[in-house]
């Protein structure tokens, strides 16, 4: 019985230790994390100071900082670990939502997988803070821009504003045309983040498949 008992507690205490080794590791990365933020934002805060940028300025350029910070803690990571095929698998994974409800991409995606996994990777991330213009009528269009996280505040060409949230698309025809100039407003009601897809970036996926070529000059047509 005193044997158990000895062999209980070794158990236990090497429970514990690993246990207390693995939260002591996970503090010692947090600690490192926060460090390398301070240190950017130091740096950061030097530079925009030896520029003599206004008071109101640094403070909106440290907000974007600190957003832009904190989402990269949140998503970061060495891509250079994982291979470009592992890394486009992946890409689907994170960004077919917001392309599929595209009828066009809907296609795509079941009888070219390939060319869609294509512009999964081809999507562009942008960050934007609040107030700030994404696109003003008179502008040349060349993405297909789709919103994400935040609110935005939309002005369609009869001068009619809506608040924007979620997953939406604008500027689909971009895709398809050579010159096409903006008709509408949209501005970042919030700090916000949108993918954009440029027409080039598109042809540069579908040119290798002559049948999703057809497929996209049809659409274009008819669109």
């Amino acid at each position: 019985e005193r044997l158990v008992d000895v062999i209980t507690y070794v158990f236990c205490l090497l429970v514990l230790g690993s246990a207390i080794s693995k939260i002591s590791g996970t503090m010692a990365e947090l600690r490192a994390m926060n460090e390398e933020h301070s240190r950017q934002r130091r740096e950061i805060r030097i530079y925009l100071t030896n520029q003599k940028a206004s008071f109101e300025l640094v403070s909106r350029i440290m907000k974007f900082v600190d957003y832009k910070l904190e989402k990269m803690a949140m998503t970061n990571f060495d891509a250079s670990l994982i291979s470009t095929t592992l890394q486009t698998e992946l890409y689907v994974g994170q960004r077919n939502k917001f392309l599929t409800p595209l009828p066009i991409f809907t296609m795509t995606a079941e009888a070219f997988p390939e060319v869609f996994a294509g512009a999964c990777a081809a999507l562009r991330k942008e960050i934007y803070e609040t107030g700030e213009v994404i696109f003003t009528p008179g502008g040349f269009s060349v993405a297909l821009h789709i919103t994400t996280t935040g609110q935005y505040r939309f002005q369609d060409y009869d001068t009619t504003q809506s608040i924007v949230e979620g997953i939406q698309w604008f500027e689909e025809l971009s895709l398809y045309a050579e010159q096409l100039m903006h008709r509408t407003n949209l501005t970042a009601k919030t700090f916000a983040e949108l993918f954009t897809l440029a027409g080039t970036d598109l042809a540069e996926c579908i040119r290798k498949s002559p049948g999703c070529t057809r497929m996209f000059c049809e659409y274009a047509k008819e669109f």
